[in-house]
C-alpha cells in the first residue's frame, strides 16, 4: 500500500500571507512542520493533516510522526537546510510511531543517506600497509580536545594490537606536551617533541614502516593567516594526514566558517568531540554535512579509555536520543 502525503513550502512577505497560502492549498487543518521569518519575508513548511492511501482510508498519524521527528531535529540544533532535506526524505519513508524510540529506524536511514553523500572515512588499515610510517595530526582552534583525542586514538590503536608513536608539535606552551605525557603515562608511551622540520624528518627516519605516528598540535586561530599556514608546514614536514577537530555545540555559522577555512588548507576530514556535553549536536553536524568533508568519528567522553566512535548513522542517532533524554530530565 502506497501513500500520498502533501508536504509543501510556502514563502511570502508576511507570516499571515504565508499562512493564508498554506490554508488555501492544504486546508485550514494543515500542520506546520517548520516556520521562520526575517525583515524581508516569512516561510512555512506545511503538511496536510490527512493522508490518503490506496485503500481509501485517511490517516493523519504519519504526518504527526513527521512533525515529531522534525521537532526532535530542530531542538537538536539542525539547520533549516537539513530539516528541509529530512522532510523531503520523510514524504516517502516515514511510518507511524508514537515516540522517538519507535521512529529511530527512520532517523538511522536518513543519516545513512546523509553519510553516503560524504567522502569515505580514512582507511587506517590500508594506510598502515604502506612502506612508510603513517602520520596523522589533529588541527583546530584551542579547546576542541586535540590532546585528549590524540591520547584516545593511541589507546584505540593499542587495543587493536598496534603500537603507535606519539609526538607533540605543541611546543610553544609546555602545558600541552605535559598534559599529553600525563595522559599517556599509564600506557608507558613516550612523547617526542617536534620543534622543526628536521625533528620531524628524524622521527620519520627512525620509525619503522607500517607504524602510525599520532601528532598533537597547538590550538590555532584559523582565521589568522600565520596560524593557518602552519597546517601546510606540518603536512610538509610529516607527509601526514590532517584531521580537523571541532567541539560539539556552538554557533553553526562560526562552525561553518572554521570548516571552510580548514578546507582551504587542504583538510578534508573532521572529527567531533564533547558530543555528550551539548544539547545541540545538530549545529556542528549541519555544518559538516554542508561541507565537502568526511565525517570520521565522534567522541562522547573525556576519558581516554572511551574510544572515538566511528561516524555511523546508528552512533549519531543514539547520541541525539541520549542528549534529548538528558535535556528532558534536566528540564523536569
Amino acid at each position: 500500500m502506497s501513500s500520498a502525503k502533501k508536504t509543501r513550502f510556502f514563502k511570502a512577505k508576511t507570516m499571515q500571507e504565508a499562512l493564508n497560502r498554506a490554508a488555501r492549498s492544504l486546508g485550514e487543518e494543515a500542520i506546520i512542520l517548520k516556520s521562520g521569518e526575517n525583515e524581508n519575508d516569512a516561510w512555512l513548511m506545511v503538511a496536510s493533516k490527512e493522508e490518503e492511501t490506496d485503500d481509501g482510508v485517511v490517516h493523519e498519524d504519519t504526518v504527526l510522526s513527521v512533525r515529531l521527528l522534525v521537532e526532535f531535529l530542530e531542538k537538536a540544533g539542525f539547520s533549516d537546510q537539513i530539516l528541509a532535506h529530512f522532510i523531503a526524505f520523510a514524504r516517502t519513508n516515514i511510518e507511524i510511531g508514537e515516540n522517538i524510540t519507535d521512529l529511530r529506524p527512520h532517523l538511522v536511514i536518513f543519516f545513512d543517506h546523509l553519510l553516503a553523500e560524504r567522502p569515505p572515512i580514512f582507511d587506517f588499515s590500508a594506510a598502515l600497509m604502506e612502506e612508510v610510517p603513517t602520520c596523522l595530526f589533529l588541527v583546530g582552534p584551542t579547546g576542541q580536545g586535540k590532546t585528549v583525542t590524540t591520547a584516545k586514538l593511541a589507546v584505540t590503536l593499542m587495543q587493536q594490537g598496534t603500537l603507535p608513536v606519539i609526538a607533540s608539535l605543541d611546543v610553544e606552551k609546555s602545558a600541552g606536551t605535559l598534559q599529553l605525557e600525563k595522559l599517556l603515562q599509564v600506557l608507558r608511551l613516550p612523547v617526542h617533541t617536534i620543534h622543526t622540520g628536521e625533528d620531524a624528518h628524524a622521527l620519520l627516519a627512525t620509525t619503522s614502516p607500517h607504524t602510525p605516528i599520532l601528532m598533537d598540535t597547538p590550538g590555532l586561530n584559523v582565521f589568522h593567516a600565520a596560524d593557518r599556514s602552519l597546517i601546510g608546514q606540518w603536512k610538509q614536514w610529516t607527509r601526514g594526514h590532517a584531521f580537523g577537530l571541532l567541539r560539539a555545540g556552538g554557533d553553526i555559522r562560526e562552525t561553518q566558517a572554521i570548516l571552510e577555512t580548514l578546507q582551504e588548507e587542504g583538510v578534508a576530514r573532521v572529527g567531533i568531540t564533547h558530543c555528550d556535553a551539548t544539547r545541540h549536536l545538530g549545529t556542528v553536524l549541519s555544518a559538516v554535512f554542508a561541507s565537502d568533508m568526511a565525517l570520521e568519528f565522534l567522541c562522547d567522553s573525556p576519558f581516554i579509555s572511551h574510544a572515538p566512535q566511528v561516524a555511523l548513522a546508528e552512533t549519531i542517532v543514539d547520541l541525539l536520543i541520549s542528549s534529548s533524554k538528558h535535556q528532558k530530565k534536566h528540564a523536569a
